[in-house]
Formats: C-alpha cells, structure tokens, sequence
C-alpha cells in the first residue's frame, strides 16, 4: 500500500474469472490443488496478457496429507516454461545456516530485470522445491552449491549427503508470454514463505525483491531498485 498498490481477495470458486481492474494476481502457496473453474480462470487471464505471481510450497509428506501437492496447477505452469519438482531444497552452506537449513538463502542472481540490481543482496526462502525452467521462463536465481533436494521425505528430515540429489537448484522462474502491449507476465517461486511477514521484516532483501516481482509484472519497471 505505501509503494500505491492496492489489494483485495479474490475467490475464483465463486466466480470463475479475473477481475477487469486486476493489474496483477498472486496466488500466494495454495494448500491443495485448484480446481478446474480456477485452473481456467487463470489460463484465460494469462492468455488475455494477465499478469501473475505463483509461490509453491515444497512437497513434503506429512501425516495429515501431502504439503505442495498440486499436480493440476504443476500442468499449467508447464505450457509456461516452469515445471515444479515434488521435492524439499536442505541448505547446508554457512549462509544458510543463519536461518536453518530448510530456508536456503541465495545471494548471486541471473540477469533478468526483476533480479538484476539485486547482487550482493541476500533473500530467504524457508520451505522451497525446485523447479525446472526452459523457454519462455528464464531462471531468476538458483541455490548455491551446499544444497540438496529431498524428494517427497517425511518428517523428521533427515539429509543423506550419499543419496540425496546435489544442487544448485533454481528456486524463482518469470516468463514473458506472447509479445506487444498484450503480452503476459508471470513469475513462479518455489516457496510461499519468503513473503511472509516474519520474513519481511527480517534483514534481508525479501521486501525489495518482492517489491521488484510487483514492479516488472505490472509494467513498472522504472521502479525495481534496491530501497534504502
């Protein structure tokens, strides 16, 4: 609201389309897949030149259900260039340690205008999977090379350095969809904690390159900085 966004909730269940006013819609770590109405009520969007945040939790199995399951969303971010792992990124870098090892930090970033004046600047990312990125996404930042990730492993979890697949790993993936004044824009992150309030307000760059996703998906790129 202080950098002139404003936000509402929207229920795409009740009403299976995208509000005309939208400039940009976050689906913020959905805890079970979505269902068929919301599924194609954000293809449309995207397909109308929308403008979309998508943040994934991580795949693990827990005893009341499996967290990050969402294969039907998993289809839909396919025909964008991003395929998310069912997997649990572990960090055991000495960054990464400052956090736990289950919130992998990243301090090194590709060239894509929503991270590129972000070097040097670490972000956190408790909870993540990996995703694969081919074109039209282009990758936005990877973990470093202390990562592993864990495929669908319950809790306790336990890292088996042996077993366990080695990163980097790319954790955040934008594609820009079709071309001119009606091209889409979306963004997929592999976790939907490194948004939240306790992370913000933590002493890291979440708030900026959050603020960063805002200003590229909707068209305001003369803003992406990095904030005093």
């Amino acid at each position: 609201e202080k950098n002139n966004y404003k936000t509402q909730p929207v229920s795409l269940l009740e009403k299976p389309e995208v509000p005309k006013d939208c400039n940009v819609v976050v689906l913020a770590g959905p805890k079970r897949d979505l269902l068929a109405p919301a599924l194609d009520a954000l293809k449309t969007y995207v397909a109308g030149g929308g403008h979309l945040l998508v943040n994934l939790d991580a795949a693990i199995d827990l005893p009341d259900g499996k967290m990050g399951d969402t294969p039907e969303l998993g289809k839909l971010l396919e025909t964008w260039g991003v395929t998310p792992n069912n997997d649990v990124i572990v960090d055991v870098g000495a960054a990464s340690q400052l956090f736990g090892p289950m919130n992998p930090m990243v301090g090194t970033y590709e060239q894509h205008p929503i991270v590129r004046v972000m070097s040097d600047n670490a972000t956190v990312f408790p909870l993540a999977r990996s995703l694969e990125v081919k074109p039209p996404a282009e990758k936005l930042f990877s973990t470093g090379n202390s990562s592993y990730a864990l495929t669908n492993p319950k809790p306790p979890i336990k890292l088996d350095p042996d077993k366990d697949k080695k990163g980097p790993f790319v954790m955040g993936a934008a594609a820009t969809i079709g071309s001119g004044s009606t091209a889409a824009r979306v963004v997929i992150i592999g976790s939907s904690n490194w948004a939240a309030n306790q992370i913000l307000g933590a002493p890291v760059a979440n708030r900026d390159l959050l603020l960063n996703v805002f200003n590229w998906l909707s068209s305001d790129e003369d803003l992406i900085s990095i904030r005093p």
